[in-house]
């Protein structure tokens, strides 16, 4: 009868052995249950008690490899992929040009969506925004829905560059204002919208993958497009042909006037020389006038004689002091 009570005692004794032994392992198990481990390409951040564990950023983010943390609902691990690259098509300013409506000529602001350009024109745009992690913590403690975010960020920068282009820089992704592409300026607005919130968002690619007219007026758009364009093409080859023909007009007009200019110093050569003849010839007029004009004469006579080729010299029959010269072979026929 004695023994009964020392087995029972014993059975309870192994019991609580083995329950303190099952209770130990299910505590290691409770401590250890929120060991994990990061991914490559991921960061973890650790909530502990609903705040940021750790004082420095190298702290607060934890890098890839094992990560010890206590139990929940003491730890709270947040992964962020920061090597992951989000997408986020907006396509609130966007109607499909196949699409068809009840009323085809006008536009339903509550179903269809636009912009306006600076002229008064209705453009239709659809983008796509490429954005990836650049602040873990901002990411995860700042904000739920990051595609939200980007969304309305990349939406109200183009509507405002839209709204400041002229209809046809639109159309070519021009911005003139800023001399650069539209999608570059559209994406450094929307980054800016993003820094001011401290989202910890880097927009890395942003696209306008469509972006046309109203569907009503699109042929008339694209007859404008077609007469700019071969304006266009006049006008270089206008700007070509006047290229090439400007420097030969150049050239000619300057061979024209050094020739009328060597012709204006040759004759101004030659006029003051028969001034400078005409000169000395007045003086000798003025000293012996019969000596200046039996000169003349006799210089002029010599200058057609030099020209002569055949002469003849007559006696006259009335005279027999005066001598004829006959120059033509007619006249001395007898």
């Amino acid at each position: 009868m004695n023994r009964h009570p020392s087995i029972v005692l014993d059975a309870l004794g192994s019991a609580l052995v083995s329950f303190r032994w099952v209770v130990l392992v299910l505590f290691a198990i409770y401590l250890l249950s929120n060991t994990t481990i990061v991914q490559p390409g991921e960061v973890a951040l650790v909530l502990r008690l609903g705040r940021l564990s750790g004082t420095t950023r190298e702290e607060q983010v934890r890098r890839p490899g094992l990560l010890f943390a206590l139990p929940s609902p003491i730890d709270r691990v947040i992964r962020v992929p920061v090597k992951e690259e989000g997408e986020v098509l907006v396509q609130d300013l966007w109607k499909s040009l196949t699409e068809s409506t009840a009323s085809s000529n006008t536009i339903d602001p509550v179903r269809e969506g636009y912009c306006l350009t600076a002229d008064q024109n209705i453009l239709q745009a659809r983008l796509v925004a490429k954005y990836r992690i650049d602040d873990p913590v901002a990411f995860a403690l700042s904000i739920e829905e990051p595609n939200r975010l980007v969304h309305d960020a990349v939406m109200s920068a183009a509507t405002i560059a839209l709204a400041g282009c002229h209809v046809d820089d639109a159309l070519r992704l021009r911005d003139n204002r800023t001399q650069e592409n539209l999608a570059t300026h559209v994406q450094r607005s929307a980054q800016r919208r993003l820094d001011d919130a401290r989202c910890g968002l880097v927009l890395s690619a942003l696209e306008f993958k469509e972006i046309h007219p109203p569907r009503h007026v699109r042929a008339e758009f694209e007859r404008a497009q077609s007469a700019r364009v071969q304006k266009d093409t006049l006008r270089r080859e206008a700007e070509g042909f006047a290229a090439s023909e400007i420097p030969k007009a150049e050239a000619e007009r300057n061979r024209l006037v050094k020739e009328a200019q060597a012709a204006g110093s040759s004759r101004l050569a030659g006029a003051m020389a028969e001034v400078a003849v005409f000169g000395s010839l007045q003086r000798e007029y003025r000293n012996n006038p019969q000596l200046a004009i039996e000169r003349v004469y006799r210089e002029a006579l010599q200058e057609v004689m030099n020209q002569i080729g055949k002469r003849y010299l007559v006696t006259p029959r009335t005279k027999a002091n005066d001598v004829r010269i006959i120059i033509s072979e007619a006249e001395a026929t007898p």
